[in-house]
């Protein structure tokens, strides 16, 4: 008896409402695959999936990837993950030209990431070139993004990304170019993906 209207935020708000109405023991509600676009439609979702919640028992529900205030939540660990890694590749590394793919700009996980970044290339007297970042998204659909980082810049060290799916798309667009990750140009990602270990070479 339920129908969409046809568009993503509308199937989001139908699923929430059908959730309520079934009168589950719990919820597990995995707010972040509102952020695998980067688009204005998934920027609403973003926004309205908060009110959504309210809707639930914080009693016996659980959301991820997002913290709202009342609920258990479960969510990464952005600053200290990221500058652990951007302290590796200045450090361990000696990289200098480092470029940053971020995730979508209204996403609370994107925006600690980026602060991460920022923070830790002040604390080694360094900045985040303008040239050298580029806003992704964190499902990887964002080859453009990798092109024009490349065209842009004529030598990069290393290319940090905020998320794995955005690192696999690096490794396929300088495959493209004939350029090797990992010996031409360095990569790292971020979440961790099983995906990650098969990767040639193994995602960092």
């Amino acid at each position: 008896s339920y129908h969409a209207k046809g568009d993503s935020l509308d199937y989001f708000s139908v699923t929430f409402e059908l959730a309520r109405k079934l009168n589950l023991d719990g919820y597990v509600l995995p707010l972040g695959i509102l952020y695998q676009m980067n688009n204005r439609q998934a920027e609403e979702m973003a926004v309205k999936s908060i009110s959504l919640v309210d809707d639930f028992d914080p009693a016996n529900t659980l959301v991820l990837e997002r913290a709202v205030k009342g609920y258990r939540c479960i969510v990464k660990d952005n600053a200290n993950g990221m500058k652990e890694c951007i302290r590796h590749l200045i450090c361990d590394h000696g990289y200098k030209d480092i470029a940053y793919i971020g995730g979508p700009t209204y996403s609370n996980g994107a925006i600690e990431r980026r602060k991460a970044v920022l923070e830790e290339f002040a604390a080694h007297g360094m900045t985040l070139k303008p040239s050298m970042e580029k806003v992704g998204n964190f499902s990887g659909t964002c080859a453009d993004k990798v092109h024009e980082l490349l065209d842009e810049n004529e030598h990069i060290d290393v290319i940090v990304c905020a998320s794995d799916e955005i690192a696999f798309t690096v490794y396929r667009v300088l495959a493209e170019r004939g350029i090797k990750p990992g010996i031409d140009i360095g990569v790292t990602g971020f979440d961790d993906a099983p995906e990650a270990v098969f990767a040639e070479p193994p995602l960092s």
